[in-house]
């Protein structure tokens, strides 16, 4: 481990233990059906929502550049109880590269002290078959590729919103309240996964969200 992985580890442990991370999740919509792809399995079904760089939640918006977030539902069949863990999910791009989804604590260090993100050099980067331009500043005003120009609508990561119920809101707490909370699962929950890329969306053809609990059948969802 190195120097970067292990500051965000310990302050990732200090968060946990000080209290100061909660996950509420998503609000789960009422069956699987009413996410744009979804998927079934032993004892379980997967809806997915596809965010891109960008995450929502109480009435806010946020970019994160260095990772692609999903928004998942997970829905546990009747009488059945389900573990879900951020460690059972991946995403597999083009058919190719796969990634693993970050713990919370994690992307909200990487929220918080960005640098320390950007020179810890993991994973974040497009591995082979997930590559493309990445983000980077502006070559001319309104180029579509450059860090600086989000989404309509949305804000920056190191930002604070005007919309919203709650204009005070960071990026880091947002991420944290809305990520997929883990546990036991006896009827349904949902939230975000955040999977580090840096590449533009427009680079990934196809792209599914794997489920494996390294017991059952995994479940695959073919997101696009």
């Amino acid at each position: 481990m190195d120097y970067t992985s292990g500051m965000l580890s310990r302050l990732f442990c200090l968060l946990l233990v000080s209290g100061l991370l909660s996950f509420a999740g998503t609000e789960t919509k009422p069956k699987v059906e009413d996410y744009p792809v979804h998927s079934s399995g032993k004892d379980m079904d997967i809806g997915v929502d596809f965010g891109g760089h960008t995450y929502t939640g109480k009435n806010h918006t946020f970019v994160a550049d260095d990772y692609m977030c999903l928004e998942v539902a997970v829905f546990a069949e009747s009488g059945r109880n389900v573990v879900v863990q951020n460690l059972q999910f991946t995403v597999r791009g083009n058919g190719k590269k796969q990634l693993m989804a970050q713990t919370p604590g994690i992307v909200v260090s990487s929220l918080k002290y960005p640098d320390w993100e950007r020179q810890s050099h993991t994973s974040a980067e497009p591995g082979p078959g997930m590559g493309g331009p990445q983000r980077g500043p502006s070559r001319f005003p309104g180029d579509p590729r450059s860090s600086d120009n989000p989404p309509p609508g949305t804000s920056r990561t190191d930002a604070t919103p005007v919309n919203g119920d709650d204009a005070k809101i960071t990026p880091a707490q947002l991420a944290m309240d809305m990520a997929l909370p883990e546990g036991t699962v006896h009827t349904s929950v949902s939230g975000y996964l955040y999977f580090p890329f840096r590449g533009t969306m427009k680079s990934i053809r196809t792209l599914e969200l794997i489920y494996n609990d390294g017991v059952s059948e995994p479940i695959v969802v073919k997101v696009r």
